[in-house]
């Protein structure tokens, strides 16, 4: 907040445009002073102040606000409110990501994998698998070319635990068995990712490696 009034004060548009969205981000991921309503504001204002061109910086701005609606969706569902009103913030967040995705520069792969990645946990959280699962490629082949293999590992796994919790609300075996062999797929591939680092990611190769087993014994389970 200081320096945006020093940003106001020398006229530095470029800076105080910058300092909103990082301000939007404090209230939207920082407990101590969350406020969902402050962060669209800080957002929405830095979207106001960017130049035209600024195609990365409006991008990270709405990519901003579809989060703050991400977020008010996932609220509302954990409050149990109608079905109606979660929906209006499930679609905010979609709308905004998608405008994100459509204005992020191709060069900026590690812009368009938090995108595709953050809009693939939308689709999951709605039951929406197949738009799950492509954002999540899409997300994997983004970090895959900037070899980040742990921020692909996390979203592997995240697919894998869609597939393997879909599995579980399956009745037909043929159909539960394919949910499974695909959440299997995932998961290895998120172990050997983790593996990658050689034991610095433990934690999450060990949560990897458990998921790894849990899939291959509900599919011993169908015989």
């Amino acid at each position: 907040e200081e320096a945006i009034r020093y940003d106001q004060r020398i006229e530095d548009t470029t800076g105080e445009a910058s300092d909103h969205l990082n301000l939007g981000r404090a209230y939207v991921e920082m407990p101590a002073i969350r406020d969902l309503d402050a962060g669209e504001a800080a957002y929405r204002r830095s979207l106001t102040l960017r130049d035209p061109n600024d195609a990365l910086g409006r991008s990270r701005c709405l990519h901003g606000i579809g989060m703050v609606h991400h977020k008010r969706f996932s609220e509302s569902r954990r409050r149990g409110e109608p079905a109606d009103m979660m929906l209006v913030h499930a679609q905010a967040a979609e709308r905004h990501y998608l405008e994100a995705l459509a204005l992020c520069p191709r060069t900026a792969l590690t812009d368009r994998g938090l995108l595709h990645a953050q809009t693939a946990t939308l689709f999951v959280e709605v039951g929406d698998l197949e738009n799950a699962r492509e954002h999540s490629d899409k997300a994997i082949q983004c970090f895959g070319q900037t070899d980040d293999r742990y921020s692909a590992g996390m979203v592997r796994t995240d697919i894998a635990v869609m597939y393997a919790l879909a599995a579980g609300r399956e009745g037909a075996p043929a159909r539960r068995r394919d949910l499974l062999e695909r959440a299997r797929a995932y998961a290895q591939a998120a172990l050997r990712d983790f593996q990658h680092y050689q034991g610095r990611v433990a934690a999450d190769e060990a949560k990897a490696q458990g998921l790894v087993e849990r899939i291959e014994g509900d599919l011993a389970k169908l015989g």
